[in-house]
């Protein structure tokens, strides 16, 4: 909260009129002299409240700009949007969808809940501002009141956080939204997560073909999971913080700390969340099991800066993470000292027993002596008993009994049998206080006792004499409860004295936890320390994907060679290249670039955009998903999948990769795709990393690559505020005709694959089919085109095909369907006319009407009349 608030330097902070005590403490004492506070209702606060106001403040917006453009011829700004509009048979209905439409391309309404409501709040505010201002000028003629409302809506950036959105998380597979990484046994791949990786050890085999995913062990405790989760959800822009992270990562990978890193990961799975055992402490709800994990706590926080003790006096002092240790050495004792007054005080074997907290003894002398009492209530109470009985007839005394319960006292009891065979009366047949018989026989046989309560079984009684231990004796189990509790409660109160000094090191320890887990896994998989950098560049050797190289034999590594602000080659400072990309290139000669799938880098300037087109299930995807996941990688402070790789600080990645499609939405598939670029051009800047696969697939082709052509123009003519983007696509021509070239600054690239055409071997198929369809059978079909992918990133003019009739043949279509295919293709190519599938039948009834037509046609129709054609035409047709 502090980093925002010094971030905006707000001069007011609107509050739910419910919000913790402690917040608003925090506020009045931090800034209470220089930020005014307002409290409104928490249903205000509401997301759907919020939605309606932020759409029709947009819809004001949208209809403020219509009207800006019917009056004023200008240029449009970045951050005004097209004038398009929709129309529906309901005119509001086509309005409030058109301002959901552009609204969810800025921001993720349905993903943003609480911003969502928070936003709605504030145009309220606002609303209420305006208009008390409108009052005040309403008297004054010829005074306008100044418009407050907003004029235009961002995305806001925390300078301390990369901003990712969770539509980028979801592509990536940040966090596994369809199976915790945590689960025993996963076989599925889309189980795993860039979380789980970094937080679980994987032992990966392949039984049958199939993937083998079997949880080792954890390698952070309970203290270090919430931890790690905040790293991965909300990486990192500070440089120092961040190369702090990979040195104590380095520290633990070194051979010599093996043993070191062994003994204090298992010292850390005996550890608990702190934090909340101490909320269960002040609130007085803590069990036996929370009191034994506070002493564990203790315990083995003492074992942990005993086994780092050798490290903090060494050369590695300086290390951030070391030198935090060595500043909280001093409280160490004090955890002793609680772990001790709490071994001391609680008697754990017979808490666990008991099933409740047993204070032990010797620690309170009252304690102890009311224990002793309560033990030797049973000869009391016998000895009581015989005292009762002896004034009382023989067949009453034998039968009589004085017991203890605790809160009801002391207690005559009698079974209820007892007294129906001596009073000869039924007790079902009447209550006892209405009895008149009843009545008498205890008034003759049991003087001054009084009956409390009965049971199908016995009756209790109190007298003078149980009324006396009553007075003496008093409720001994509920004293000894009493004072266990007062006892704990002192107790309580030791432990809750050193609250700062257990959170400080208990966030210490997650600290290490973390920094253990992801050393571990860097030492698994073999990842490296990226080289952190403020120039904006991002270069990757042999860089892998963390999760799809656990599901592969063997992964093909790849390179990524981008830098940001660099935009058109011809804008920059410098260069004499003249770009044609505006001029959708005059002649394809001239600019062509001559390479192959093996051959040199075609440009050697480092560009900030990079084009890259392939066959499918090439691999294309992966590379994409990867860079961006190094990039996150990098910014969590974890070690990354790579041979070595220099990465500039990035404030924000945006990805294109994923479709998801609802009817709970006012959109489509391709508007969805939209929404997501969308939000990229509003937000990014030359520091971003953009992330888009394939888009432009889900319109017309031609509209598809006009946009994909559109969006790339853009960006790169913000020249140095261009953000660095990896694009794929199946627009070959844009490549292959030079819309594209390595000339306009970007970089050309295509996935390497080998094949082998053995078309001329293939037989067509039997029949028919051999002069129409061009059909080939099912063998010459395996044959054909036998395609190997080499999962290699190569420079590429994009002269390739995407074979996607040999991806269907190997996804299990059938042959018949591809062979037709394969015949289309090639008349669509060559624009030539499509003959249709018939059979033998067929063609021999088409050839009759063929006649019959010449002969209606050519001949003398008087020579044959209708009522001849169409019985010759049902003919053909019934036979």
């Amino acid at each position: 909260m502090n980093i925002v608030l010094a971030q905006l330097s707000p001069e007011i902070i609107i509050i739910p009129d419910h919000s913790d005590e402690k917040l608003l403490e925090f506020l009045t004492n931090e800034y209470g002299t220089s930020i005014t506070i307002i409290k409104i209702a928490n249903k205000e606060f509401l997301f759907d409240k919020g939605r309606i106001r932020l759409l029709n403040w947009y819809i004001n917006y949208i209809n403020l700009q219509k009207e800006r453009h019917n009056f004023q011829e200008s240029v449009l700004e970045d951050n005004e949007i097209a004038n398009y509009k929709i129309h529906f048979r309901d005119h509001e209905e086509g309005i409030k969808t058109h301002a959901y439409l552009q609204m969810e391309g800025l921001i993720e309404l349905d993903q943003s809940q609480l911003t969502i409501g928070c936003a709605g709040v504030l145009l309220m505010h606002l609303q209420k501002i305006q208009q008390e201002r409108d009052i005040q000028k309403k008297g004054e003629s010829g005074v306008e009141s100044e418009v407050i409302q907003p004029t235009v809506i961002k995305a806001f950036s925390c300078d301390k956080y990369m901003q990712v959105n969770s539509d980028t998380m979801q592509s990536l597979c940040i966090f596994s939204s369809e199976r915790h990484p945590n689960m025993h046994q996963s076989r599925e791949k889309e189980s795993l997560s860039l979380f789980g990786i970094l937080s679980i050890r994987y032992l990966i085999g392949f039984e049958t073909n199939a993937l083998n995913v079997g949880l080792l062990d954890k390698t952070t405790s309970v203290l270090g999971k919430q931890m790690l989760k905040e790293w991965v959800s909300r990486p990192i822009r500070d440089k120092q913080a961040l190369e702090n992270r990979h040195a104590s990562i380095s520290l633990f990978m070194a051979s010599d700390m093996r043993d070191t890193t062994t003994t204090l990961r298992v010292y850390l799975g005996h550890i608990k969340n702190i934090n909340r055992l101490l909320v269960r402490v002040r609130e007085s709800k803590a069990k036996v099991s929370d009191w034994q994990y506070i002493l564990k706590f203790a315990y083995y926080t003492i074992c942990i800066f005993r086994s780092l003790q050798p490290i903090l006096n060494s050369q590695y002092f300086q290390f951030p993470l070391i030198q935090k240790f060595k500043s909280l050495l001093p409280k160490v004792n004090l955890m002793q000292k609680v772990g001790t007054n709490i071994d001391n005080v609680i008697d754990f074997g017979a808490s666990k027993e008991k099933v409740q907290i047993i204070v032990k003894q010797g620690i309170d002398s009252e304690l102890d002596a009311l224990r002793e009492q309560y033990e030797k209530l049973d000869d009391t109470l016998l000895q009581v008993s015989q005292e009762v009985g002896s004034i009382l007839p023989i067949g009453l005394s034998a039968a009589l009994n004085v017991v203890y319960f605790p809160q009801l006292g002391y207690l005559i009891t009698l079974p209820q049998y007892h007294l129906q065979r001596n009073s000869g009366i039924s007790i079902t047949d009447s209550g006892h206080s209405k009895n008149s018989n009843i009545t008498e026989y205890y008034q003759q046989n049991l003087p001054g006792y009084e009956l409390q309560f009965s049971t199908a079984d016995n009756l209790y009684y109190k007298n003078e004499r149980t009324k006396e231990l009553d007075a003496n004796l008093g409720d001994l189990y509920a004293m000894i409860s009493d004072r266990e509790i007062e006892i704990m409660q002192e107790l309580s109160a030791i432990v809750l004295e050193y609250t700062v000094q257990f959170l400080e090191i208990s966030n210490a320890l997650s600290e290490l936890d973390c920094i253990l887990s992801l050393a571990i896994v860097a030492l698994q998989f073999n990842y490296v320390k990226p080289k952190l950098t403020l120039d904006n560049s991002l270069d990757i050797v042999k860089g892998r994907h963390p999760i799809q190289e656990l599901s592969v034999d063997v992964f093909i590594s790849n390179h990524t060679h981008l830098k940001g602000g660099q935009g058109f080659k011809n804008q920059r400072p410098g260069n004499n290249h003249s770009s044609v990309y505006d001029n959708l290139r005059k002649s394809s000669s001239t600019s062509r670039i001559n390479t192959s799938s093996r051959g040199q880098t075609i440009n050697n300037d480092t560009n900030s955009v990079q084009v890259v087109t392939g066959a499918n299930f090439s691999g294309k995807s992966v590379y994409l998903k990867q860079v961006a996941l190094i990039t996150y990688m990098a910014h969590i402070g974890s070690f990354i999948p790579a041979e070595r790789a220099t990465i500039g600080i990035t404030d924000k990645i945006f990805t294109r990769i994923q479709t998801s499609e609802t009817v709970l939405k006012p959109q489509s598939a391709f508007g969805f795709d939209l929404q997501q670029i969308n939000r990229a051009l509003q937000n990014a800047t030359c520091q971003s990393l953009i992330i888009i696969d394939e888009f432009g697939k889900g319109t017309d082709i031609s509209d598809g690559a006009a946009l994909f052509c559109s969006v790339l123009g853009y960006f790169l003519s913000k020249r140095e505020q261009c953000p660095k983007i990896i694009a794929s696509t199946h627009f070959h021509d844009l490549v292959c005709k030079n819309f594209f070239a390595a000339q306009d600054g970007i970089t050309l690239s295509q996935t390497e694959i080998t094949s082998q055409n053995v078309r001329g071997q293939a037989s067509c198929a039997s029949g028919e089919g051999q002069n129409r369809g061009d059909l080939l059978s099912e063998s010459a079909l395996n044959k054909e085109n036998e395609v190997v992918f080499l999962y290699r990133i190569v420079p590429g003019n994009g002269d390739t095909k995407s074979h996607g009739l040999w991806c269907a043949s190997i996804a299990g279509l059938p042959s018949h369907t591809i062979g037709r295919a394969e015949y289309l293709s090639r008349k669509f190519k060559n624009t030539e006319p499509i003959e249709r599938i018939q059979t033998k039948q067929e063609e021999e009834k088409y050839k009759l009407l063929e006649q019959i037509y010449i002969s209606f046609t050519k001949n003398n129709n008087s020579e044959l009349s209708i009522r001849e054609v169409i019985p010759a035409i049902e003919s053909i047709f019934l036979n």
